[in-house]
């Protein structure tokens, strides 16, 4: 081989990744309306830049489905860091609806999906602006192509007019995005609970009261919880199982291995009984040891992982002084890689519930990483992320 060649190809494979950018200066559109009520078309002279020379018009009706418009296919590098940014403009939309925002859509070499990430969403409250959007992420495993998407943010009919300016999608050495996330300085309250447990709903003033209430003022529902948690300590935690007859990939069952942890936790807590903590390890312990908490792209996403952070948070929490090393360290390494890996997917949007503030995936997976953040956060550096994401 000639070598000016060789260092041709060197060159190359060094050369760093280009920006893909649909700056929509040219009237030749090369995305496309996700449905026939929907007009796009090249706007000259109306620019989210000085420098600019037209945009993109986005304007109709659409009945259905989950986005306005998409660009065309581009490359893109699985394992890269990326960020997606745009300019948007809505002058006008249906009263109290989502606002639009922008998807990147992976896909494999075989022209299957890989999941998505998304920019934060437009303001409504600034009708009629330009306003800039971003999001960053990782592109995953398995990674060959990218497609863009305006979204609407719900399946149900919507009405726009808006326009579109300079869409890139960049590569970046670093996520910077976590970082906003982080609470500094440590707020006061949490500051004075650093080291001090239980803390997650009471603190030791308030379980003594709890013991007294339970034979007086909470005498019945104090049964109620009790026989729960005898129920619990005589079956054991469920083994492992991929499938079961109801929840598909969301692996459903392990909600309940959640749930029913915080019941044996809070029976310790009040009684002191040793087969309440011996089943409240128990039922940790094997949570800790299940592979999955939903399958493929749902593990560690969804349902399963919500109830299963909270219930850990909280056996962690109440019964911390009497769970012994080796427990806590699997529960807290557990509630690390659990919890982190929900956060970072949170944080680059690539979770679809991350804007579904009316929906139960949103509470029950945060307020799971929250209660996770706030157990670990003076054990953990990163613990207080999850711990500030949630406030956003």
């Amino acid at each position: 081989m000639s070598p000016w060649l060789l260092l041709a190809l060197v060159a190359a494979a060094g050369a760093p990744e280009q920006p893909l950018v649909w700056s929509f200066e040219d009237p030749q559109i090369s995305w496309r309306p996700r449905a026939a009520g929907i007009t796009l078309e090249h706007a000259p002279g109306v620019s989210a830049t000085p420098e600019g020379k037209g945009s993109l018009r986005i304007h109709g009706r659409i009945a259905e489905g989950w986005n306005y418009a998409l660009s065309e296919t581009r490359p893109m590098s699985a394992g890269r860091y990326y960020k997606l940014s745009a300019w948007v403009r809505v002058d006008r939309q249906r009263p109290y609806t989502p606002a639009p925002f922008l998807k990147c859509e992976f896909v494999a070499e075989d022209g299957r999906s890989l999941g998505r990430a998304t920019t934060e969403s437009d303001q409504t409250a600034r009708m009629g602006q330009w306003q800039r959007v971003e999001g960053e992420f990782e592109a995953p495993a398995g990674t060959a192509k990218c497609w863009v998407a305006v979204e609407k943010g719900t399946e149900g009919a919507m009405e726009i007019d808006a326009y579109l300016d300079e869409v890139r999608i960049e590569p970046i050495s670093t996520l910077q995005v976590f970082e906003r996330y982080r609470l500094k300085p440590l707020p006061a309250p949490l500051h004075a609970r650093r080291g001090v447990h239980p803390r997650l709903f009471l603190d030791t003033a308030r379980v003594e009261q709890l013991r007294q209430a339970i034979g007086h003022t909470h005498a019945d529902v104090w049964q109620e919880v009790r026989a729960l948690a005898d129920r619990a300590v005589r079956s054991g935690p469920p083994p492992y199982r991929e499938h079961d007859s109801y929840s598909g990939d969301e692996q459903l069952w392990q909600r309940e291995v959640g749930n029913t942890m915080p019941t044996l936790a809070i029976a310790y807590l009040l009684t002191k009984e040793v087969k309440y903590l011996d089943a409240a390890r128990a039922w940790a312990l094997a949570s800790c040891s299940y592979p999955t908490w939903g399958l493929g792209r749902l593990d560690g996403m969804d349902l399963a992982t919500g109830h299963q952070l909270l219930g850990l948070a909280l056996v962690y929490d109440w019964c911390y002084p009497d769970l012994g090393e080796e427990a806590r360290r699997a529960i807290r390494e557990t509630l690390a890689r659990r919890a982190g890996k929900m956060f970072e997917a949170a944080a680059t949007g690539r979770v679809g519930w991350r804007r579904a503030y009316l929906q139960n995936h949103l509470w029950v997976n945060i307020c799971g990483m929250q209660a996770a953040g706030l157990a670990l956060y003076d054990e953990l550096d990163d613990a207080i992320l999850w711990a500030g994401l949630p406030l956003e």
